[in-house]
């Protein structure tokens, strides 16, 4: 800093000593700036810390063509932007322009518009995409020649000049004499497209994007074909979701789309021209400086690859740009393993092992690798991974559940049950997830022949989640095979029940249905229960030859139709049986139920209607209600009584044991076990005047535990 003393003459005067010497004001005449890009960073960081996201970003500060190009990473996120330098005398000036990003899920524009606020703060303005520090330079050497215990000097009428790069930074001068230097051409056009553009930087900078187009469209109707502006607009239209056709056709005006960046490459592939959308994101991730946006850009292209060779290549750039990056290799490594190449996917794992710091860091990256190796059947590979990953965190339910599944693919059945024992151990009071549940169950069935044990786990997993059909499919399988006819029977319906409440993409397998229909009718010779069962299986899988042709077989063995695409016309679309008639070799037990039922109906105080009488309508109407909220205490407890009219006794045990399993007041209790007993008696009759002796004694064993209602 050069300063000139106006009015000093010599000899010079210093009786009133040096305080009163100092405090003469001077002339600034010369001031040159050398910032250092370390220090820099450390001076904006804080204003762009949460631009892309919360938490910690990475900055990068680099020189650029007559100004500085600034880079920030955040997870899968990254945006870059230039600053050009273009000074108004002795106003220090910078404007937004090239912004570019991946995975901002907003305008690149407008993030860097909003970066570039942060980093200028209460020091200086913002005028669209123009940042000028109108006080910077006189803050500045006040700063300076306070601390050196002088006055400040007289700042007006610098000029400043150009803008140098040195080894580490930059490094810019003002002087007085002479004039200001012409601007470099890039900083005219940045300033013109910044006149143009300041009201819809404004608006972007605040995320109005409907406002923002607005703007552009009367930008260009006064700037036509402006390629900055036209490149803001398309931009809008492909974060808006508007129609990238119309887009596209409007950038082509001002330039061919594979030169304009990621925008022009994203709206390639929105219309379906993946060749030239890949070729268009390679150029721009290949003229990127900032190393972090240009591996993602790499990726991006990456996914618009159709062959996996094109595919590698750019994979392999990814890395190379940012070896640091792990969503680089992670992306590689899963490339590799989907083309069989588990080795050189092994290669990337270990390297992001050793690259990332702190044991649970760690845990996290093994954890994650074994289940891609895994999922990949690679499971030796996969086992070795879950084994790191206990190290750094013995206590993982996930990594000894993976562990545990990856010995299940070698054939280790014994130590993978030990393992998964362990994995649900460690969930503690949180209880295990329904999948991790059903696995143990599993195991214990298929490798240790603990059917119990494995019941126990089965009926751990919860009503209305994607594994409960699962789960009560397989308990109605084992109950079945430990002889407890009625409780397989149980297991199964409450199987359907889980299908019909679960949406339809849900991945259900039509096996599950035909599981438990030839159950019912094989096992228990109820063709009935059997065709229920197809019923729900028809709504999911209505051209499944085994569920058409079983379907038929059922309505043949009823003596009705045989139309499989009946369940789609009636009630039975809605998971709602129509009321069945009694068989023929039922009629002569008509006066045991009648008493059983009046014996139960008066405690209950229901009064007896013939069949006839039962609202079908009603009966589904109120399944669906009791489905929504199991809670709805007068829906249950009339579609109970409906349900008895019907003589539908096995849907009304169902429903009744589901309830008494959930309910503890002693007055629903009451008569929740009145209708249970009233269901038991009815199929107590009906199984003996079909012959089958075993399951009427099973019912009545069933009642005699059953305890006394009220």
């Amino acid at each position: 800093m050069e300063v000139s003393l106006p009015g000093l003459k010599f000899p010079i005067d210093l009786s009133g000593g040096v305080t009163r010497f100092r405090n003469r004001r001077g002339v600034l005449e010369r001031l040159r700036i050398r910032v250092p890009f370390a220090r820099l960073l450390r001076h904006i960081e804080p204003g762009v810390r949460n631009t892309l996201g919360p938490g910690r970003c990475e900055l990068v500060v680099m020189p650029g063509a007559h100004g500085l190009v600034l880079g920030i990473h955040h997870a899968r996120a990254a945006l870059a932007f230039d600053l050009v330098f273009a000074p108004d005398d002795d106003r220090l000036r910078l404007v937004v322009v090239d912004a570019r990003g991946s995975g901002l899920g907003a305008h690149a524009h407008g993030a860097a518009l909003r970066a570039a606020a942060g980093i200028v703060g209460s020091s200086g303005s913002c005028a669209g995409s123009v940042l000028g520090l109108d006080r910077g330079l006189r803050e500045l050497v006040r700063e300076l020649t306070i601390d050196a215990g002088a006055r400040a000097p007289e700042t007006r009428g610098l000029h400043f000049g150009e803008w140098t790069e040195t080894d580490d930074g930059v490094e810019l001068e003002a002087r007085r004499d002479g004039e200001a230097a012409a601007l470099p051409a890039r900083a005219v056009r940045a300033l013109e497209a910044a006149r143009w553009s300041q009201a819809a930087d404004d608006a972007l900078a605040h995320g109005d994007l409907d406002a923002a187009r607005s703007e552009l469209l009367s930008a260009l109707e006064r700037a036509p074909r402006h390629p900055a502006l036209l490149l803001r607009l398309a931009e809008i239209d492909l974060v808006a979701g508007h129609r990238p056709e119309s887009a596209l056709s409007m950038l082509i005006e001002g330039m061919a789309a594979v030169d304009a960046g990621p925008v022009g490459a994203r709206l390639l592939a929105a219309t379906g021209d993946l060749e030239g959308a890949t070729a268009a994101m390679r150029r721009a991730a290949e003229r990127e400086v900032f190393g972090r946006l240009a591996a993602l850009l790499f990726l991006e292209a990456a996914e618009y690859a159709d062959r996996y060779r094109d595919r590698a290549v750019l994979l392999d750039e990814a890395v190379a740009r940012a070896p640091g990056l792990a969503e680089a290799r992670w992306e590689r490594a899963g490339a590799r393993l989907a083309a069989g190449d588990v080795q050189a996917a092994v290669a990337d794992f270990d390297h992001l092992e050793a690259s990332t710091h702190g044991s649970a860091a760690r845990f996290e990256v093994c954890e994650r690798a074994g289940r891609m190796l895994l999922d990949a059947r690679a499971p030796s590979d996969a086992a070795r991974m879950y084994q790191r990953a206990l190290r750094y965190l013995p206590g993982s339910a996930e990594a000894s559940a993976g562990l545990a599944r990856s010995f299940l693919e070698v054939g280790d059945g014994p130590r993978a049950v030990t393992l998964l024992t362990r994995a649900v151990a460690l969930t503690g009071k949180t209880g295990p997830s329904p999948g991790l549940a059903l696995e143990l169950a599993e195991g214990l069935a298929d490798i240790t022949q603990d059917l119990p044990a494995a019941i126990a786990h089965a009926r751990s997993v919860p009503f209305g989640v994607t594994e409960t059909p699962r789960a009560r499919t397989l308990e109605g399988r084992w109950l079945a095979v430990l002889g407890d006819l009625v409780g397989a029977s149980v297991a199964y319906a409450r199987a359907r029940e889980a299908m019909e409440v679960l949406p339809k993409a849900a991945p259900i397998p039509a096996e599950w249905s035909l599981e438990a229909a030839r159950f019912e009718a094989e096992v228990r010779g109820d063709w009935r229960a059997a065709q229920r069962h197809l019923a729900v299986a028809l709504v999911r899988h209505p051209n499944d030859p085994g569920v058409r042709g079983m379907f038929r077989k059922a309505g043949l063995a009823l003596g009705g139709s045989a139309d499989e695409t009946a369940p789609d016309r009636g009630r039975e679309a809605r998971g709602v049986e129509p009321s069945p008639s009694l068989p023929q070799e039922l009629e002569p037990q008509a006066d045991v139920r009648a008493a059983a039922s009046a014996e139960v109906a008066e405690e209950i105080g229901e009064e007896q209607h013939e069949p006839g009488e039962v609202d079908e309508g009603r009966i589904a109407r109120l399944s669906e209600m009791v489905q929504g909220d199991p809670t709805n205490r007068e829906a249950v407890r009339e579609l109970c009584g409906l349900l008895s009219r019907a003589r539908r006794m096995l849907d009304l045990f169902a429903l009744v044991s589901a309830r008494l399993e959930e309910t503890a007041s002693p007055e629903d209790r009451g008569w929740l076990l009145s209708y249970r007993a009233q269901a038991l008696h009815s199929l107590i009759d009906a199984a003996r005047a079909a012959g089958r002796e075993e399951e009427a004694a099973l019912y009545d064993e069933a009642l005699g535990m059953e305890p006394t209602p009220g």
